[in-house]
């Protein structure tokens, strides 16, 4: 799972679906809409002047960190099983 990622001149974390809404209402975040149309609702895009501040950029890395270890593992895909002939 990906939880902080390099996007355009800015980072995108991966905080969930509730804190996300509160902060993009807030102003403090913009949505991640890397298709323009459909944010994607659990992470948030943080453009170079919200991280521009080395312990601004750790804290949104650390809360971001801390959210992503509370998911559930995704469960593996069972791979089909090659015929041999």
């Amino acid at each position: 799972m990906m939880f902080p990622g390099a996007w355009g001149e800015g980072v995108i974390v991966l905080i969930g679906e509730q804190r996300t809404s509160s902060l993009i209402k807030s102003g403090e975040a913009e949505p991640f809409d890397p298709m323009g149309g459909k944010p994607i609702r659990k992470y948030l895009y943080l453009n170079r002047e919200q991280i521009a501040v080395d312990g601004e950029l750790l804290d949104w890395l650390d809360e971001a960190s801390e959210f992503s270890g509370y998911l559930p593992l995704k469960k593996q895909r069972s791979r089909k099983k090659e015929i041999s002939t």
